[in-house]
């Protein structure tokens, strides 16, 4: 089979997407539905939520900015796990650095995911636009990072 004939939405690449509309979304609906945690959480925790099934829905569309959105996402997540880790880093909790592996763990995760967008050649055939705007990327992870410290890094402020 030529790397031409790798085409469309099937494969690691149809998992990647279900996983970004179905999966995801199912995992985090419990923070989403916990309103015990206050409007910014809940704000917070929905954005990701819709993101995700806006960048899942994309690609099984074949948007053309499909894997853009993915990427973004993704980046998205990994800088949320490397926030939460330090975070765990510097709780006096205990009981709480048991979450470190976890925050790890995700951040690898989601960085093979980042890595198999950018050397696949189904991705490669089915999406032309594929490439990052650095400049978007720096303001997502500035509202996050922004997001971030107000809810776990505001307990260290107050």
């Amino acid at each position: 089979m030529e790397n031409k004939d790798v085409n469309g939405v099937s494969g690691w690449l149809w998992f990647f997407a279900f996983s970004l509309a179905v999966l995801y979304p199912l995992l985090r609906l419990s923070n989403i539905l916990s309103f015990n945690n206050g409007i910014i959480l809940l704000v917070y925790y929905s954005t990701l939520f819709a993101f995700s099934i806006f960048a899942g829905v994309s690609i099984f569309k074949k948007k053309d900015n499909a894997i853009i959105y993915a990427k973004e996402f993704l980046i998205t997540i990994i800088v949320l796990s490397l926030i939460d880790l330090i975070d765990v880093f510097l709780s006096y909790n205990y009981a709480y650095k048991i979450l470190a592996p976890i925050y790890g763990v995700t951040a690898i995760y989601h960085f093979i995911w980042l890595l198999y967008l950018n050397n696949s050649k189904r991705v490669e055939n089915t999406f032309k636009k594929r490439n990052l705007n650095w400049k978007r990327i720096f303001v997502i992870i500035a509202i996050v990072i922004v997001f971030e410290l107000i809810i776990n890094f505001g307990k260290y402020l107050f």
